[in-house]
């Protein structure tokens, strides 16, 4: 779908906002904090069950007692990956902003010329604009 450049600046200014709300932001600063925590907390359990876990299975019979300690540490490995990604996505903002980016993409691609979508990416696109020269100002 052609887009027309003052549409593509605009996204762009969005994208560069919402990026920065997530990750930097004081607005979202306590809910990110308690999230990092959170799956911090959840990485540490996942690693200790996976501990807890082979050992118990170290007494049951070869082949039930092998496949499942390997189901179990790969599901708990997931889980594990799972929590470092979705922490660093809302710390990292290069990470935070390709993400944000890939959502913004489909958005433009399927609703680039819907007027809510114009609306809302106009607001966020002049919030950072705004911000930015705040910044630049001081």
């Amino acid at each position: 779908m052609p887009v027309e450049p003052y549409l593509l600046i605009m996204y762009t200014f969005a994208i560069a906002s919402v990026s920065r709300l997530v990750v930097v932001d004081d607005l979202l600063e306590r809910p990110r904090d308690w999230l990092v925590g959170a799956l911090d907390r959840l990485r540490g359990n996942a690693a200790r069950w996976t501990k807890a876990a082979r050992e118990w299975l170290d007494d049951r019979p070869f082949t039930v007692g092998l496949l499942a300690a390997a189901v179990i540490s790969f599901c708990l490995g997931f889980v594990r990956f799972a929590c470092w990604f979705v922490a660093k996505m809302v710390t990292c903002i290069w990470c935070a902003s390709f993400w944000v980016s890939l959502v913004g993409v489909a958005l433009l691609w399927w609703h680039g010329h819907n007027p809510v979508m114009i609306f809302v990416s106009l607001a966020l696109a002049m919030r950072m604009a705004a911000s930015t020269l705040v910044q630049i100002g001081r």
